[in-house]
């Protein structure tokens, strides 16, 4: 009988991608051949591609635990989940509250103290985590100011190189300045951005949102933020604020600056910006930038509407997209939307509730007390090292496994295969 070792390496490429990543973690111990598979650089990324059109996961923050719900999210009325169990969670001190700051690939960033001073990057799948070199962008004492973080993935087309980085964007609103740092994955380290690059928002501050805390809208290697700024009018008499969006290249490195949709006049208002009644969020709707504004509240209306515009890539405009419309009094905002364009909206006792625009309904998730919701994937992407795209493994060469090292195996190809739970292979 002929041994699974024996197929030809590019069929056995396409069964292995196809199981999730806990039964690859065993079996690259089956042969110094399956190692070489699972840990080579195409292989991750075939896994990954076929991952992305799989089942997602939800990732839940509520307290210190992490959960993740299995399936599509409208599988989440009523089913399972799992609760990760973070290696560094004795890393936590009692007055400090994990935070999320993002989710990339498999791949989440974590803050585990106040303004983000201890950050971790950590593979939940691979239980691989790394803690990052202390950043040199640290807020004044007693000083009024906004820290936003933007974690995501970044291709280099110049080099053919890909990395993961972080953008820090420290706001001193009391001295009106603006500093940023980039974290490289590839280098371990922080690089300052030069001042003649953030004098294009010198002049923006950061608006730190209720369900947004901390955390930019990362779309394709860019990290979108709201911000306010002063119009001063031509007679320099008066002037009004203004809200825009802030956006920051990571893979260039360079700020850029969008009007916001003109929403009946609500966006350009002359009153102190702690004054604003009505709510604005960034998220992303079928791999398009998208804001989401409420309506303020009022006393006399028994329904809620929010309102979905859509940024238009090539000309940086706007369109309106849908309005969503509900009368469950709770309901304060919506939060996001998931892969397929459904709209999440969250309560005021932190429940999660799902829209679904066919017929204007909205269904309570068996989700509650989230205080963050990230969409999360499995992946196999290792965070102790990023390579060129060009660099890889050649399977077909002789001596592509002298870096393995481990003596055993644990069982051989077939044995492990018929243990393994197909129900879970896509």
């Amino acid at each position: 009988m002929a041994s699974l070792d024996d197929l030809p390496m590019d069929i056995m490429m396409e069964i292995l991608s196809r199981f999730p990543a806990k039964y690859l973690m065993r079996f690259k111990y089956v042969s110094k051949t399956w190692w070489a598979i699972i840990k080579s650089p195409s292989f991750i990324t075939k896994h990954h591609n076929h991952n992305n059109n799989g089942s997602c996961f939800l990732v839940l923050h509520p307290f210190e635990n992490i959960i993740v719900n299995y399936g599509s999210i409208s599988s989440s009325l009523g089913h399972g989940h799992d609760i990760l169990h973070a290696p560094f969670s004795s890393l936590i001190s009692k007055q400090e509250r994990l935070h999320i700051l993002g989710s990339c690939n498999g791949l989440l960033c974590l803050s585990l103290a106040r303004n983000g001073s201890v950050l971790l990057l950590w593979n939940p799948a691979t239980k691989e985590f790394r803690a990052l070199p202390r950043s040199q962008l640290v807020p004044r004492a007693a000083s009024r100011h906004t820290i936003v973080f933007g974690f995501g993935f970044v291709f280099d087309s110049k080099s053919s190189t890909h990395d993961y980085k972080l953008v820090k964007i420290l706001n001193d609103w009391d001295l009106g300045t603006t500093k940023v740092e980039v974290y490289s994955m590839r280098t371990d380290s922080w690089k300052e951005i030069d001042r003649e690059i953030v004098q294009v928002v010198s002049q923006c501050f950061i608006w730190k949102l209720s369900y947004n805390n901390m955390t930019a809208t990362v779309l394709d290697g860019v990290a979108h933020t709201l911000a306010h700024k002063q119009d001063h009018h031509h007679n320099h008499t008066s002037s009004s604020i203004i809200l825009t969006l802030v956006s920051f290249d990571m893979s260039d490195e360079v700020f850029m600056q969008t009007k916001l949709p003109d929403f009946h006049g609500v966006l350009n208002y002359s009153d102190n910006y702690h004054e604003l009644r009505f709510q604005l969020g960034l998220g992303v709707l079928k791999e398009s930038l998208a804001l989401i504004i409420d309506d303020p509240p009022c006393r006399c209306c028994t329904t809620k509407r929010s309102h979905v515009w859509v940024l238009n890539k090539k000309d940086y405009s706007w369109t309106q997209q849908f309005a969503i419309e509900h009368y469950e009094p709770q309901i304060k905002s919506l939060i996001g939307f998931w892969e397929d364009g459904e709209p999440i909206l969250e309560d005021q006792p932190q429940n999660l509730w799902l829209y679904c625009q066919g017929t204007n309904e909205i269904k309570k998730l068996s989700i509650c007390k989230a205080r963050q919701v990230h969409i999360y994937r499995e992946s196999l992407v290792s965070i102790n090292r990023c390579r060129p795209i060009s660099e890889d493994l050649d399977l077909t060469k002789p001596g592509v496994c002298k870096p393995f090292k481990r003596p055993k195996f644990e069982a051989t190809s077939e044995e492990v295969l018929r243990k393994a739970d197909f129900r879970n292979v896509r």
